[in-house]
């Protein structure tokens, strides 16, 4: 019989170490540390196969009918593989994994959805909005993986949900929510996931960075990794892929949160017909895709020894840049005066071909004149006041095109030739202003 040795571990983390230490250098945690007993295992052997056995079949992918969800799944779920989706609290995670279950339920999939954060009522509530009721989804409110899994193995479901990770106990694994935990309840999730091909979606919450509470290895352990995002007081939601092995890293679904569920995004839902001053159009990149959005900008008479500037959406160093090159490169007296700058729609935004669209809402709030109607802006600008190349271009611009804008103003670069678009270029932002406004007294 191999002989054990003696090992003390976080209670809390489950950080290791072969002598008792007061504090954990893991998680930061006093008085945690626990001998236990550590029996070396047996060796054993492993079996290697030939690559040339293996079976090159096209992974057998199910389509939920959520056209968005199924694009950031790369074309659908693939059977067997575990899923974890994270997002603020009340951003629709749970609504979107009961709309999920749904679909799985109404292709006469067995669907088990397991819930340790609410009661009975609450997800019956949910599933009434949704229309939910009468798919044959089976609940278990349990929080115990053990029981979870045993409930799972006797039934054997096609598609498993679990929310959240967060709140799974598992015994001699630390306490619920912790790194060690979180650790070894996702290991044997996904190890009875692969056992069995039944699909695993996992809930996870975020921590106040943004990022999947837990230790990294929760990302690496998981075959899809997806973050869903938007305002608490927007109904537009974003669903980006950060991680998949079944498919591109960098899709993007687009959602609306209604009540009765989740629909596809109107691609005109962040643009308004209405032309204001103050208004400039736009198109983004979240991912592989192209999103066009209306940029708003309010400059107004200050009353405080010094102007406000306050930005939405966008990065605010990069806004203040954009107020010190109109004023300086373009002669737009702007230091002087308030300026608000607002992304439509909730939509977060660091891409630097919003410096164009940014300048012009000043401009056109600053003279009170609008933008031409069906004129949009692509661009980067610089310190000097030129306009920069941007990524991604063809897309904007075929996005744009879609949403029946005629003319587009871009920097001096490659551009693809599009039919009932007219594309102009500047070399400077202040030839790009005169070339919007001609003749109206711009210095």
């Amino acid at each position: 019989m191999a002989k054990k040795t003696i090992s003390y571990a976080c209670s809390n983390c489950g950080y290791s170490s072969t002598k008792p230490l007061g504090k954990c250098p893991e998680c930061g945690a006093w008085g945690t540390f626990e001998e236990k007993e550590v029996f070396p295992q047996d060796s054993s052997k492993c079996k290697d196969i030939e690559v040339e056995g293996i079976s090159l079949a096209e992974e057998n992918r199910i389509e939920t009918g959520i056209t968005e969800f199924d694009r950031v799944m790369g074309g659908g779920v693939v059977q067997g593989s575990v899923v974890l989706i994270g997002g603020e609290p009340g951003v629709g995670k749970s609504t979107l994994m009961l709309a999920v279950a749904n679909s799985y339920a109404k292709t006469s999939q067995s669907t088990l959805y397991c819930s340790g954060e609410e009661s009975p009522k609450q997800i019956s509530m949910r599933a009434k909005r949704i229309g939910a009721m009468d798919s044959g989804i089976s609940l278990v409110f349990e929080t115990d993986l053990d029981a979870i899994l045993n409930e799972a193995a006797e039934n054997l479901p096609k598609a498993l949900f679990i929310d959240s990770v967060q709140t799974i106990m598992l015994e001699d694994a630390g306490t619920p929510g912790g790194p060690n935990m979180l650790r070894e309840a996702t290991r044997k999730i996904v190890e009875f996931s692969k056992k069995h091909s039944v699909t695993t979606f996992l809930i996870g919450h975020v921590t106040k960075e943004g990022n999947i509470a837990g230790p990294k290895t929760l990302e690496h352990l998981v075959d899809v990794v997806c973050y869903l995002e938007g305002e608490r007081y927007s109904t537009l939601r974003i669903l980006h892929g950060v991680k998949n092995r079944f498919g591109a890293t960098d899709e993007v679904g687009l959602m609306e949160m209604t009540e009765g569920g989740f629909r596809a995004a109107d691609r005109q839902s962040l643009v308004r017909n209405e032309n204001v001053p103050g208004v400039a159009i736009t198109a983004v990149s979240k991912g592989n895709r192209p999103i066009a959005l209306e940029v708003q900008a309010l400059v107004a008479p200050t009353y405080y020894p010094s102007p406000r500037r306050v930005v939405t959406g966008c990065n605010m160093n990069r806004a203040l840049m954009l107020l010190a090159v109109l004023e300086k490169r373009a002669s737009i007296p702007l230091g002087k005066l308030d300026c608000y700058v607002n992304l439509v729609g909730g939509l977060d935004s660091d891409e630097p071909s919003l410096d164009l669209p940014i300048s012009f809402a000043l401009v056109s709030s600053f003279m009170d004149r609008k933008v031409p109607e069906g004129v949009a802006f692509v661009g980067e600008v610089g310190l000097t006041g030129e306009i920069r190349p941007v990524s991604q271009l063809g897309t904007k611009l075929k996005e744009l095109n879609a949403l029946g804008l005629k003319t587009v103003l871009v920097p001096n670069q490659d551009k693809p030739d599009i039919e009932e678009l007219e594309i102009i270029s500047a070399g400077t932002l202040r030839e790009a202003l005169k070339l919007v406004w001609p003749g109206q007294g711009l210095p």
